[in-house]
């Protein structure tokens, strides 16, 4: 989405910190796993499994398995209790973000915009922060985290151009190289 931009660890921090576990959870997928909020809202429980979160591609790029760590499994059984604790059966086919609205229903993505918004104005956390930012924030991360590896961020994220990718790695805000040039 264009605009959006990043979020810092101390803003993603104080987000979770101030969110209920379903969208603890929510917030927690698009920044562990990179998903568009497409491909977050249609986990359901059956995508967890073995250790792995299998994400079924939106838009036509690779289906993916990725290991998940403890503070996401975590989250997810908490989310389970939860559900189980207000009368909901939860089965491999119960949607991980569910909606009041209907039964097994996820919600939209419209009410997932809401939370974050919603969650940014209290905090006081300014700038454009949408649920797209948090696979912004994915991708910058891994892009770091692998040295600059395009082709194992290009892998991560999923994206099936470099062109789409570029667009998540640039920045246009930080230009202080030009202060190493020693001409």
């Amino acid at each position: 989405m264009k605009g959006c931009r990043t979020i810092e660890k101390s803003e993603v921090t104080e987000i979770l910190s101030s969110l209920n576990i379903r969208d603890k959870a929510l917030v927690l997928t698009g920044l562990t796993f990179g998903t568009r909020i497409s491909e977050t809202l249609s986990l359901t429980f059956g995508n967890v499994r073995d250790n792995l979160l299998y994400i079924h591609s939106q838009k036509d790029s690779e289906n993916a398995g990725f290991p998940i760590p403890a503070n996401y499994r975590q989250a997810v059984e908490e989310l389970r209790a939860y559900y189980e604790s207000h009368g909901i059966e939860v089965n491999d086919g119960t949607y991980l973000f569910l909606s009041r609205k209907g039964e097994n229903q996820p919600i939209t993505r419209i009410q997932a915009s809401r939370i974050v918004t919603s969650a940014c104005e209290q905090l006081g956390i300014t700038g454009k922060v949408n649920t797209h930012s948090f696979r912004k924030t994915f991708v910058t991360a891994i892009y770091n985290l692998t040295g600059k590896d395009v082709v194992a961020t290009m892998t991560y994220s999923r994206h099936k151009n470099l062109s789409n990718l570029v667009y998540y790695i640039k920045t246009t805000e930080k230009t202080d190289l030009v202060n190493a040039l020693a001409w």
